[in-house]
């Protein structure tokens, strides 16, 4: 029941700096399990900017809890020493390595600075390549 009660308190918390009510200088922890905190940035930089605003109470009190439940079950993996064992230890290098190779390619891909194309730019695409870019008749597609 004390974690409930820390839990929701931490939510009011969160929801409270949400709305602009909180100190910038020392985020605000929410829960902590062990030696592990969550804290209103932590919560706030897990939720997608265009999420933020709509992103209420219940939701953050439901975040916090499977937060706690995560970090209950990862500790007690550590501490039986799972991460360990060699098939184990294969899975998480390949969950690691497919994550870097998708940010790498997602900086590559919509990298703010290289993703600002000149109206110009367009214009004189489609012009070079207009008859490619007209088609002869109508298609529908599915």
């Amino acid at each position: 029941m004390k974690q409930f009660c820390r839990i929701a308190a931490g939510g009011f918390a969160l929801f409270a700096l949400m709305v602009g009510c909180a100190s910038k200088e020392k985020s605000v922890i929410l829960a902590r399990v062990g030696k592990a905190v969550l804290t209103i940035d932590d919560v706030k930089a897990a939720i997608p900017p265009d999420y933020r605003e709509s992103f209420k109470g219940d939701q953050i009190i439901n975040y916090v809890k499977e937060w706690v439940d995560a970090e209950i079950l990862y500790q007690e993996a550590l501490r039986r020493k799972i991460d360990r064992e060699p098939e184990v230890a294969r899975r998480c290098y390949a969950i690691e390595r497919d994550v870097l190779c998708a940010e790498l390619i997602h900086r590559a891909t919509f990298d703010r600075d290289n993703s600002a194309i000149s109206d110009s730019a367009v214009a004189a695409f489609y012009q070079a390549h207009a008859r490619s870019l007209v088609r002869d008749r109508d298609v529908i597609k599915y």
